[in-house]
Formats: C-alpha cells, structure tokens, sequence
C-alpha cells in the first residue's frame, strides 16, 4: 500500500511540474493579467495605437523567452507590429531572437505591440504569446483589443476619442495635450507611471473637450508611460521622455 501511494504521488507531481506556468503577465501598473485574456486599448483612428504589457518570470531559474503574433480580426487597410527587444515589420510573426529574463523579474520594458488604423475606424484583436525556448508548451498570451477611434460605443463626430501626441517629447520643463472625449464617457483621468509602474502624476479630465499642461521639473529624466483611463478601461497608453 506505501508503494501505490508513493507512486500516485509521483505521479501527481509529475502532472503539476507539466502544467506549471513559468510566466505571467501584467499591466504596466501591476495589475494581473489572466492567461488568455482580453486587454482593451484604444486611440485615435489617425495615430498608432500601442499596448504595453509586463512578462514576468516565476520562476527560480533564468529564461530565454520568444514572443509570436496571432492576427485574430484585423481591419484591412490596417497594419501592426510588436517590439520584443528589438522591433519587428508587420510581417514578422515570430521574434528573431529571444529576450532573457531573469529569475523572479518583471520585465516591463521589452513587450509593446503597435497597430495603425490607417485612419480606419473599429476594433482589431491580435493575440501575442510569450514562451520559452527550451519549452514552447511553457507559455502565457493576451489578446490586445485594438479600439481605434471610439471607445467601444458608435462612432460619431461627437464620440470620438482623441488625443495629443505629448508635446514636447522629450520634455524638459511642461508637457501638454490636447483631447476629446466621447460624451457616453462619465469619467476619464489621465496617468502618468514611471518604468516600475507606480502612478507619479494624475489629472481628472473634466471637460469634453481641451488641453492638458503640467510641469515634470519635478520629476527624474527617463521614460515614463501616460495612460488615458476612461470608465475604469485604459484606452491609451504612450511613452513619454523626460530630459
């Protein structure tokens, strides 16, 4: 009887180290993002719309970690990329090289995928998967929602979301934005996070309409993101340089 329970035992543990993920994948904030989920973005339909998302290593031991694109509804006339250390054409699916990431280590500056509406006004879904060299069964993936030109609602002159690419980039002194949101929105803030994602800077957008101005004198040189947030859903998230 002691062997049989020794060898279901085994067993059992064989089972958990074959499905135990080594990644996991997260917003730039922190927030968990679950395998296989869907992470909405938004952005103007007349400028690239790019997502941001953190792979983090869970486990003890260093890896070597492709990323791969899944085009899974994409408007045509419409193209899209990624970076993975490096940045890739739009038609490359599969990165060139793998990134390391060490053991117990967020990665929050290697990943973004970019989509351009073309002036093209809708939703695409591409999926991108994260997975190990040596096990390419060992993998996590997300699929980016990619709203360009509204956010989620129908589209009309009044409900377009729209905003300013940061001016100056990089800054030195003040940076400032200018913005419309769609009006079924009932609350939308601006965010600005530093590289380990912790919020440094954030603004109630009040109005439908207008432009943002704010100092970052006071604030490190280096990349920070800003993220426009509207009804609890990030619809946008760009990089901004401090000098």
């Amino acid at each position: 009887m002691k062997r049989i329970i020794l060898s279901i035992l085994a067993v059992v543990a064989i089972a958990v180290s074959v499905v135990a993920q080594s990644l996991s994948l997260s917003t730039l904030a922190g927030v968990p993002i679950a395998n296989n989920a869907e992470y909405l973005v938004g952005g103007d339909y007349q400028s690239t719309i790019t997502s941001y998302v953190a792979v983090q290593n869970s486990s003890a031991v260093d890896q070597n970690v492709m990323c791969k694109k899944t085009e899974i509804s994409v408007m045509g006339g419409t193209s899209n990329y990624f970076c993975w250390g490096a940045c890739y054409l739009p038609s490359t699916f599969i990165s060139l090289e793998p990134m390391m990431i060490l053991a117990g280590v967020n990665d929050l500056n290697s990943f973004s995928g970019d989509f351009d509406p073309a002036s093209h006004m809708g939703e695409s879904v591409v999926r991108y998967t994260f997975y190990l060299v040596n096990n390419p069964n060992d993998s996590v993936c997300v699929n980016v929602r990619y709203l360009a030109g509204y956010a989620g609602i129908a589209p009309t002159s009044e409900d377009q979301f729209r905003i300013s690419e940061a001016y100056p980039n990089p800054a030195t002194a003040n940076v400032s934005f200018s913005y419309t949101l769609p009006s079924a929105v009932s609350s939308a803030t601006f965010v600005v996070r530093n590289l380990l994602g912790s919020e440094v800077k954030s603004f109630n957008l009040d109005e439908a309409q207008g432009k943002l101005n704010f100092s970052v004198t006071d604030l490190q040189a280096g990349v920070y993101f800003y993220s426009v947030v509207m009804n609890n859903s990030t619809m946008l998230t760009r990089k901004l340089v401090v000098k």
